[in-house]
């Protein structure tokens, strides 16, 4: 077999050589090798595995190194003394089939791939599917075992390079980097249709269909060695898996079982490769924004956010699974011991980025953390600011009271409405935020007309309290979205209302919390008794800026003030101009006075965008965290003033990752959904493709393409388009997706028209 193996290479060899170098198929006497551009895949014959395996995520052949280690794709049996017996490990000779060769398609199937060449148990035949122009080689395999033995499993193994696993359990993510050798295997019978892994700057992206066949279970590798894998999968084709829904030994110990001759099964999974710490699964390979944004996007949501979830069974605590969410990835331990749901505004950030990935899947484990939270609004509305293992508290950990997680979680699940256009989520929970609005309303004093706060709004340590500039500020931009729920709800009485009050806070603040002396920004705060404190706060004066509390000539006037600091945009974005001592913050803990913040750059972001200030968005804001971003994958907490990162702070924390992909998302390209309209606003580009998820986007100055989600008719509203011009508008997808027939866009170059939003509707604007 291996001399007609070997012949056969030898006679195709000279034809594929003949095949489009975009699509190559190569055989040789020791491999098989598929190659696009964009996926480098071998199976090596002699030891037979999928052994190479190699991406390039701009589809040009210059592949990164192997993403496979310990042999790669195996099929392996483990016996009860521990012995692995693996195709690897030799062969007495793999058959092959050319399926398909042509210049669209290359298919091949590789049969007698066994377990073990000198007695085989298992025997299966592997097809190897690679299209021209795609991410992903389609693996799928059937299986018999061709013998009855003992056994603890036969099994499918990958072993790879890149650190961090994500596995997309129905129950729930899972997340894990260099687990210690007590704790570095995870089993589940979950269905787990999607699993990557990233790290090292390459990742590996597999999606799964159920396996058909007697077993299914699945077991997650994580290792703190590095040898012989950083990670890896193993999929269960007979036999079994004990130890179930939480990190432990692994296989050792587990029985051995007897595993009956006959047993079938069939696999079907496909494999995207990446020299970068990009998972691409789905991803396009058509056009899409600017290769770097795309690049710190995705990176920006899969790598750290998404392993911040502690959603599936006995990740908080033993025997309970809740929707709860840490503060960084798993490496092997989350930041912040054992504290969770912090929406002070860390969740309203990081979860904002999560349903920004267009992932309907990621979008309900948002979604899960929401009503997770809201399950535990006391009865006076206040939301809980964090949780300490399965128990909800609402103090935060400098024992001050914030009106932050009121604000920023009720944003968060607006977000998460207009993000998925699940109106009728809304309808039902809107009793719920309405009880939480109401516990923000219930602070104003009716005399000042403005909040009384408790706390500061987002940085918890502060002493910031009574009439403060920071919460008034956020107040405004929340009663303006909720006042648009209101008015998607039916209830424009509602809505009226909110907005008149938002009105008259920005009335008072710009009466009594303006500094009249120096005439550039708002103060820290003012209490009853007009004594006031001024720390000249970034955060609460760029908010004021961003929610249009400030006329344009004061935005203007606190913007020149913020830049003139000396560490403003060390990295975005400082927080204040004079220093918070241990007398002015809670506890004395000034561990938050002399650093930057994500949260701090996103409102940076949202009021440069107001007042046109491209450059300092570009230059100061956006740009360094994404280079930074794209070279270290995971960031630090926080920033120093001279722009490195504070290495004592928590490592792989979600917030600069996570703000990265919102500033691109929102104000770059201005792509920005709302209850009742679709704003594609963007700021810089004037022409680009945005495809990420089911969020679809082609924008110019001539011609825009939209397929988006949502729910019913919104008014769109474009900006940037020519001037003055005549626009026609169509829609395709079915009777409900309607939309005015032609608009005329303003002097100034935004058009307005009414259309049905949903992913189903595919809105084509044309000007002409």
């Amino acid at each position: 077999p291996g001399f007609i193996t070997m012949l056969r290479c030898a006679v195709l060899a000279a034809v594929m050589a003949l095949a489009a170098a975009a699509l190559q198929l190569t055989l040789t006497a020791d491999s098989v090798v598929l190659e696009n551009g964009y996926v480098y895949a071998s199976f090596d014959l002699q030891h037979p595995a999928l052994s190479v395996l190699k991406g390039d995520f701009f589809g040009q052949g210059g592949y990164g190194d192997n993403i496979l280690t310990n042999g790669g794709i195996v099929l392996e049996r483990e016996d009860g003394d521990g012995k692995v017996y693996a195709s690897s490990d030799g062969t007495a000779g793999v058959g092959i089939q050319i399926l398909s060769n042509t210049s669209s398609l290359i298919s091949v199937a590789l049969s007698s791939i066994v377990d073990d060449f000198r007695s085989p148990a298992v025997n299966e035949t592997w097809t190897l599917t690679l299209g021209a122009g795609s991410r992903a080689l389609l693996f799928n395999t059937t299986g018999t075992t061709v013998a009855t033995f003992f056994a603890m499993a036969a099994r499918h193994a990958f072993y790879w390079q890149p650190q961090s696993i994500y596995a997309f359990f129905d129950r729930g993510v899972v997340q894990m980097m260099t687990a210690p050798a007590s704790g570095d295997f995870f089993g589940s019978a979950d269905n787990l249709p999607r699993v990557y892994a990233l790290g090292g700057n390459h990742s590996i992206d597999i999606v799964r269909d159920t396996v058909v066949g007697p077993v299914q279970k699945t077991v997650l590798l994580s290792s703190a060695a590095g040898s012989p894998y950083w990670g890896g999968l193993h999929v269960l084709l007979a036999g079994d898996f004990d130890r179930l829904d939480h990190w432990d030994i692994g296989w050792k110990g587990e029985p051995a079982k007897r595993i009956q001759a006959g047993l079938k099964w069939t696999t079907a999974t496909a494999i995207s490769p990446c020299n970068f710490d990009v998972p691409v699964a789905g991803l396009t390979t058509g056009p899409n924004i600017n290769d770097r944004d795309l690049r710190a996007y995705i990176t920006g949501i899969y790598a750290s956010i998404v392993g911040c979830l502690c959603n599936y069974d006995n990740a908080v605590k033993s025997g309970e699974r809740v929707a709860q969410i840490a503060p960084s990835i798993h490496h092997p331990d989350t930041a912040y011991g054992n504290t969770y749901n912090y929406f002070d505004p860390d969740n309203w950030v990081g979860l904002t980025a999560m349903m920004y990935s267009g992932s309907r899947y990621l979008q309900e484990q948002a979604r899960g953390v929401i009503e997770r939270s809201g399950a535990f609004l006391h009865p006076n509305g206040q939301l809980p600011h964090h949780f300490e293992g399965v128990v909800p508290t609402y103090i935060a950990l400098s024992g001050a009271t914030q009106t932050g997680p009121n604000l920023f979680w009720t944003l968060t699940a607006l977000r998460y409405a207009k993000e998925t256009g699940n109106v009728d989520w809304l309808r039902g929970y809107m009793p719920t935020l309405r009880n939480s609005v109401n516990f923000l309303l219930g602070l104003i004093d009716p005399g000042w007309h403005l909040l009384y706060c408790p706390g500061s709004l987002m940085i918890d340590v502060f002493i910031r309290q009574q009439f403060t500039s920071d919460s008034n500020a956020m107040m405004v931009g929340l009663l303006r979205e909720f006042a648009e729920a209101e008015i998607f709800m039916g209830n424009s009485t509602g809505a009226s209302k909110l907005n008149a009050i938002a009105d008259t806070i920005v009335s008072q603040m710009n009466a009594l919390l303006w500094n009249t002396t120096a005439n550039d920004h708002y103060l820290t705060q003012r209490d009853t008794n007009n004594v006031t404190r001024d720390f000249v706060d970034y955060d609460s004066n760029l908010i004021a800026v961003a929610t249009a509390v400030a006329p344009p000539d004061r935005a203007a006037a606190i913007l020149r003030r913020v830049d003139a600091g000396r560490c403003t945009h060390g990295r975005a974005t400082f927080v204040s101009e004079l220093y918070y001592g241990p007398q002015d913050c809670f506890n004395g803990n000034v561990g938050d006075s002399w650093c930057s913040m994500a949260r701090i750059g996103l409102f940076d972001s949202y009021a440069r965008k107001r007042v046109g200030d491209q450059a300092t968005f570009d230059n100061l804001i956006l740009n360094p965290l994404r280079e930074d971003l794209i070279q270290y994958t995971w960031l630090r907490e926080r920033y120093y003033c001279d722009g490195t990162q504070e290495l004592n702070r928590t490592f792989a924390y979600f917030e600069y990752p996570a703000f990265v992909s919102i500033a691109e998302r929102e104000v770059r390209y201005g792509i920005n959904q709302g209850l009742n309209k679709l704003e594609i606003s963007p700021f810089g580009p004037t022409s680009y493709s945005f495809h990420v998820g089911n969020v679809n986007v082609d924008y110019s100055a001539s011609r825009v393409v939209i397929n988006v989600p949502g729910s019913g008719a919104r008014s769109v509203i474009i900006d940037g388009l020519t001037a003055s011009a005549h626009y026609t508008i169509q829609t395709s997808g079915g009777a409900a997706c309607t939309a005015d027939a032609a608009a005329t866009a303003s002097a100034s170059g935004t058009l307005t028209f009414t259309a049905a939003v949903s992913e189903e509707c595919t809105v084509v604007v044309t000007q002409g």
